[in-house]
């Protein structure tokens, strides 16, 4: 028996004192239509369940949305809806590898309730899905969108034909709960996207409360603005 995940829906539960998640895909055909049928699995360890919940959700995206970047990120390419940004109205857009990159024109702004930071930039070490190669030092920079987009250097952002290496979409930003989180410890702020987990250290304690704020900031007016 083998289960076919595409499109499927994965949840994390928990059931008595095991950690389960819980796949709802299409099941056998009935009366000509196929039925959902939901299976649950269980593991050991609520690590192990979060993994494979991860990997299961990233993997029942269809393969005409996916592609990669240029770190070897897997980027999710939704279904065109004709939507537009609900902050920034006018936007233009370009690929360059694979990463959408948005400029807002100048007369759009933010919720005046929301303090907000369009202009932050700086060096952060990024982790990279590769298993060998680790930590990697990246330059990010704050668009007037409130996405974040990242190059090798502060040079190549510079350069009109710099090489983007990825673009961290505020909406792609789980709101509910809010899939932020920083270690005041280590410094290392966790980005739960979507469709996969994006992981950032800074240097410091401002620098990456800094970065923190900002980030949990554009979400929130991005969801002021859909109110």
């Amino acid at each position: 028996m083998y289960l076919v995940i595409t499109n499927a829906v994965i949840n994390p539960i928990k059931v008595k004192d095991r950690f389960c998640f819980e796949v709802t895909a299409n099941g056998p055909a009935k009366g000509g239509k196929k039925a959902n049928k939901k299976y649950v699995f269980a593991c050991d360890k609520e690590y192990d369940r979060d993994k494979w919940v991860e990997l299961l959700k990233r993997n029942s995206i269809p393969s005409t949305q996916r592609q990669l970047d240029a770190d070897g990120n897997e980027i999710i390419q939704p279904p065109a809806t004709g939507g537009s940004n609900p902050i920034h109205e006018t936007a233009a857009s370009n690929e360059e590898d694979g990463n959408e990159y948005s400029e807002a024109d100048e007369g759009n702004s933010y919720s005046q309730s929301m303090s907000v930071n369009t202009g932050l930039c700086g060096y952060l070490m990024k982790k990279s899905p590769a298993v060998m190669k680790g930590w990697q030092k990246r330059y990010f920079r704050t668009e007037p969108s409130g996405d974040i987009t990242y190059f090798k250097s502060e040079e190549d952002s510079k350069k009109p034909d710099g090489e983007v290496k990825g673009v961290l979409r505020m909406k792609d930003i789980v709101a509910q709960p809010l899939g932020i989180q920083f270690n005041e410890k280590t410094y290392e702020l966790t980005l739960q996207l979507q469709t996969k987990k994006v992981f950032l250290k800074a240097s410091s304690l401002d620098e990456g409360t800094e970065w923190a704020q900002n980030i949990i900031n554009f979400v929130e007016a991005l969801q002021a603005n859909r109110a």
